[in-house]
């Protein structure tokens, strides 16, 4: 059993999705049942009405009613089964449906997928090694969000000390484009075409991107713009460096907090 530390959240399937199940499930059962029920009993003389005399077709009718409320079922199970369900902690998360625990200090990378529709996130990916982990906007939002937050919190710390004390050098791959899919099966056809336009390196001397090098004395912030959740890095002349959307940035939020850990 890993030690994760203390729960910071629990993710299911989202409470207005599991409604809307439960009344699409409800109306045609009692639907479907009530004409069964009215149709046997004008059959059997106990019940007359002029516009259930034809008994046989108000029968198949409530039978095709019901049946509906079987398929139903199906998609709410096939839902909550790709949506999954998850507990995060403040030193990894657990995945409960197919009984895995992962460590975030075991994290690859993460990035993001966005609405056809709109600018949110629809998918958030985790590669741990030789695994990969898919949290939905079929779940509570906050997903997204409690997952980065306490995945900063647990290795930001230790990032910074192997920049600054082994010379490595930490890569972000920036993509060339922004995922945009509405379902599982486009995002990952999308995949298998994405290319990285260029990288953004952090060292303990500085950071490159693409092919230009700033000492951490030529940066003055890292910020994030109310519009497009873009991430922007300003030199001391006030000229943003980088200015690209979270969305196309691998491992966004820990970029974003090791230059304020160089820069402060």
């Amino acid at each position: 059993m890993i030690n994760l530390g203390e729960l910071k959240g629990k993710f299911e399937i989202k409470i207005t999705e599991k409604i809307i199940f439960f009344l699409c499930a409800t109306v045609n059962f009692v639907l479907g049942l009530g004409l069964i029920v009215s149709a046997i009993l004008v059959k059997l003389g106990i019940l007359y009405n002029k516009n259930l005399e034809k008994t046989g077709v108000i029968l198949l009718i409530g039978l095709g009613i019901l049946a509906t409320e079987l398929v139903c079922q199906f998609f709410y199970k096939k839902l909550v089964k790709s949506a999954g369900k998850y507990e995060i902690y403040e030193k990894g998360y657990k995945d409960i449906l197919n009984d895995k625990e992962y460590l975030y200090k075991n994290i690859n990378e993460y990035y993001r997928a966005e609405w056809i529709s709109r600018h949110s996130t629809k998918y958030l990916i985790v590669e741990n090694s030789g695994d990969t982990t898919t949290f939905s906007s079929n779940l509570n939002n906050k997903v997204f969000k409690t997952f980065t937050d306490n995945y900063i919190k647990d290795v930001l710390q230790e990032k910074v000390q192997v920049i600054k004390n082994d010379g490595v050098i930490e890569k972000f791959e920036v993509i060339d484009n922004v995922f945009k899919a509405s379902t599982k099966k486009q995002f990952l056809k999308l995949l298998e075409k994405y290319k990285v336009e260029f990288e953004v390196e952090v060292s303990n001397y500085g950071i490159k991107i693409k092919d230009e090098f700033y000492n951490w004395n030529e940066i003055k912030e890292v910020k994030r713009s109310k519009i497009a959740d873009m991430l922007q890095i300003i030199d001391n002349n006030g000229k943003k460096v980088f200015n690209k959307t979270m969305m196309r940035i691998k491992n966004a939020e820990l970029l974003e907090e090791l230059i304020r850990e160089f820069i402060k």
